[in-house]
């Protein structure tokens, strides 16, 4: 047994079922099925649907603003699972720690735009109710790391049965929520 078998198991894999990662251009290309699926899966009809109807209205200036943010949001999901798997932590506490934890550095780049929107607010380019929602503290900071723990903590709709009904022997209607 070489240095490098060590900790595997007799068919070459890592415990746990974990594989080494593919070295050739063969290799690569097979392991890229299942993550085309799920970029494909992450940018849903939501995205599909907005991009031409952007396109349709403002041209195509805004069109590639929109396909650049749905690169955007493959690539943030992609990293927040990363470090979900690499600390344990699911991105939404990995959040709220960080609003907790960087909560001065969060209110002075606030003094500092609000101090910008003050001027907004004087010259009319902003309503002064915009600019009141706009201004944090600490109390803020505080419910906005709370509320992304609550969020944390909904259950997961998909696969609840909502409604059921007997329709005949052995027959029965049920109403399961999925996602779109």
């Amino acid at each position: 047994m070489s240095e490098e078998d060590i900790g595997k198991t007799e068919d070459g894999e890592a415990p746990g079922g974990s594989k080494d990662p593919p070295q050739t251009i063969g290799g690569i290309i097979r392991h890229l099925g299942p993550g085309l699926i799920i970029a494909g899966s992450i940018v849903g009809s939501g995205e599909l649907i907005a991009t031409t109807i952007g396109g349709a209205k403002a041209g195509f200036l805004l069109l590639w603003i929109i396909l650049i943010g749905c690169v955007i949001k493959v690539l943030t999901q992609v990293e927040m699972g990363r470090y979900t798997i690499s600390s344990g932590k699911t991105s939404l506490s990995a959040m709220a720690e960080a609003i907790e934890r960087d909560a001065a550095e969060i209110l002075e780049a606030n003094r500092e735009d609000t101090a910008e929107a003050e001027r907004a607010v004087q010259s009319g380019g902003m309503t002064q109710a915009l600019f009141k929602r706009l201004v944090l503290d600490e109390a803020k900071i505080i419910s906005m790391a709370e509320n992304v723990r609550a969020a944390r903590r909904q259950t997961d709709p998909v696969g609840r049965v909502d409604y059921a009904c007997r329709l005949d022997e052995g027959l029965v209607l049920r109403r399961v929520t999925c996602p779109l």
